[in-house]
């Protein structure tokens, strides 16, 4: 079995993210690509599509926020990420299974009936596109004894909600408002896909373990699924993994066709150094470990550096707290040599840079050149100041 060292997973991983260089691909096509795309703070997508995409302007994804061709909500691991909205229409149906999971842990219904709860839910989001504090009040008139604002969260968690602009908007930091999905899209959702999201996770993050892409997605109990396929043996249709218990379920969908990637013959393994399995799709190329990439500045919570388990491919396993250092806190980092060097905040026209440790003098030239053009991004009409912590 190949066994494929940690740069050679490191150069495969950028130019799966679009990170080795910029890619002269349009933003929903981005988008698309990398399955979902963090949206914790609402500036972040726009900084993660401009480190990928020649020339990306932030109307670009404004555009098609507004034209509902992209879409606001909790996904991957219960927080919000940008995805197109026909990807949503599987991929929400996809993921329910770790989100009712999210929604029932600390007794959050404890003393409310589910299913008066449940028609409670879809009376109150039937009001049009109404705020968080807004479901909580509305709820706590129906469940008096239960905790508000813990009720309006399970409604966040178990039902499918989209986020409509402003919410999703550069710079916005006001009234998040939540609209039933099926509304907003003007379509009903599909049917769950596991395996259709795990080829689009190895196009994107490929290759990877079992660990990984369960890491990434909150989906549990996949090895099955990932040694069927392996075997290039196709799901059996069904339910997807929910609550606890897997069951799988595939479609056959062409090459390059539609939004859902592709399929066909069994994914390949490999061993990384430390002797982990990991899966990836037929063909898909592995890059040399050689090539030359890039400075790039990546925002917090970006998924380049969520999106494994095992995130010694792009973080030195000593550099991790730097970057986590807990509180769910993801700083924004800096890739020089493709591995995270250092971490950054902006404030006006003002960038500041942490290294890790000292860079080499070219390195640190080609840092400040590429926070110039983050400068030039973020505050166009500011004189970029780069300042060393």
């Amino acid at each position: 079995m190949t066994v494929l060292s940690t740069r050679v997973l490191n150069r495969t991983f950028l130019s799966r993210q679009l990170l080795a260089e910029r890619v002269p691909r349009r933003a929903a096509d981005v988008v698309q690509h990398l399955v979902a795309v963090q949206g914790q703070e609402s500036d972040s997508p726009y900084l993660g599509l401009w480190a990928r995409a020649v020339g990306f302007q932030r109307d670009d994804l404004a555009e098609l926020l507004r034209d509902r061709t992209v879409v606001r909500s909790a996904l991957l691991r219960g927080t919000q990420h940008l995805c197109t909205g026909d990807d949503y229409r599987w991929l929400r149906p996809t993921l329910q299974g770790s989100l009712e999971r999210m929604a029932g842990r600390g007794g959050r219904l404890a003393g409310c009936d589910p299913v008066e709860f449940a028609e409670a839910a879809v009376e109150v989001m039937a009001g049009g596109v109404l705020t968080r504090p807004e479901i909580a009040r509305r709820l706590a008139v129906r469940f008096p004894e239960a905790d508000a604002a813990e009720l309006a969260l399970v409604v966040h968690l178990r039902f499918a909600l989209l986020h409509p602009p402003p919410a999703g908007m550069w710079g916005h930091r006001g009234r998040v408002g939540c609209v039933p999905a099926e509304v907003w899209l003007g379509r009903p959702l599909a049917e769950p896909d596991t395996a259709t999201l795990l080829r689009r996770y190895l196009a994107a993050f490929g290759p990877a373990s079992v660990k990984d892409f369960q890491v990434w997605s909150g989906l549990t109990r996949t090895g099955s699924l990932f040694q069927g396929m392996a075997a290039g043996e196709e799901p059996q249709a069904g339910k997807e993994p929910q609550a606890g218990k897997e069951q799988r379920a595939g479609r056959e969908h062409q090459a390059g066709k539609g939004p859902r990637g592709v399929r066909d013959e069994g994914l390949r393994v490999f061993r990384d150094d430390a002797g982990t399995e990991l899966y990836d799709l037929p063909g898909a190329p592995i890059d040399d470990g050689d090539r030359t990439v890039p400075v790039v500045f990546l925002p917090e919570f970006d998924n380049a550096v969520l999106g494994h388990a095992d995130r010694a491919r792009i973080i030195r396993p000593g550099d991790r707290a730097l970057v986590m250092p807990g509180w769910s806190i993801v700083r924004p980092t800096v890739l020089v040599d493709g591995f995270v060097e250092a971490t950054w905040s902006v404030r006006g026209s003002t960038v500041t840079i942490a290294p890790f440790r000292p860079l080499a003098p070219g390195d640190r030239a080609a840092v400040e050149e590429a926070a110039a053009r983050l400068v030039d991004f973020v505050a166009p009409d500011g004189r970029p100041e780069i300042v060393w912590a």
